[in-house]
């Protein structure tokens, strides 16, 4: 058996040595290639990468290693750890405050620990199944708001790229929501959501439909809000399973949870 409480330290301080680099270093950031024709890779996307392997690989050298830049490094562990060194790349490029450092752990049946990193407001977020989860190492619950006219969500948009159907689906979900929420936001850091759905400072995040976030965009994010009482699955009620966010994905302080997806899907 692992020892989770060793790993989640190993989380935590990656995640925090990762990002104060970024912090540190962002006005000497320099784009090494263009994946699209706005997402970029830049050499801080890198750097922050190879911090965070480094620790872990001081402490778990045997354990599988999913990064967003450097892809899959395999040891046949039982373990893997997945890692976005750089959320929010194109707005840390131009300057930007909003990006995160994401790391977490999983086994083949379930994430194990995730920590989750915002290097400007100096917010760390974590947690494990055998810890409660917090922010700057102080418990965190979901919201015990129950009734929607008195709740917030925050509601993952389109893009460019996203299929018509897709786009159709959101901005239908749009306009459900904001007839029947107190407050309804979007924002592109999904973990951040996630984790501010765990503080109870939202009662709900959503994504409706099959344009993106990746995995490790989120799997930190997922067990931090699960250990805080929040209650996760796709936009029809089912759970998550083998990195599958084909259809959405639905967050909440769970006492709102079948009023939104009844929303969702009528």
């Amino acid at each position: 058996m692992i020892d989770l409480i060793k790993a989640l330290n190993v989380a935590e301080t990656a995640a925090v040595a990762a990002g104060d680099w970024l912090k540190t270093n962002q006005s000497k950031v320099k784009i090494v290639k263009h994946k699209d024709y706005v997402d970029i890779q830049t050499d801080a996307d890198l750097k922050a990468e190879s911090l965070i392997i480094n620790q872990i690989s001081k402490v778990f050298p045997s354990h599988n290693i999913l990064s967003e830049e450097g892809g899959l490094i395999d040891h046949q562990s039982e373990y893997t750890w997945i890692i976005d060194p750089l959320d929010g790349t194109v707005a840390y490029q131009k300057g930007h405050s909003d990006y995160l450092v994401l790391i977490a752990l999983e086994n083949s049946q379930e994430i194990l620990t995730g920590a989750v990193y915002s290097p400007s407001l100096k917010n760390l977020y974590s947690g494990s199944k055998l810890t409660a989860s917090k922010k700057n190492h102080q418990p965190v619950k979901v919201s015990q708001t129950k009734t929607l006219n008195q709740s917030v969500i925050t509601i993952k948009l389109p893009n460019l790229n996203s299929s018509p159907p897709d786009k159709v689906l959101a901005l239908s979900a749009l306009r459900k929501l904001l007839d029947k929420f107190y407050r309804v936001r979007s924002s592109t850091l999904d973990a951040l959501n996630i984790c501010l759905v765990a503080q109870g400072v939202i009662e709900a995040f959503c994504l409706i439909g099959d344009f993106g976030p990746k995995w490790w965009d989120i799997a930190p994010s997922l067990i931090i809000a699960q250990e805080s009482g929040a209650k996760i699955s796709d936009r029809f009620g089912k759970p998550i399973k083998n990195h599958n966010l084909s259809h959405g994905i639905v967050v909440t302080n769970g006492l709102i949870h079948d009023q939104l997806l009844n929303i969702l899907n009528h």
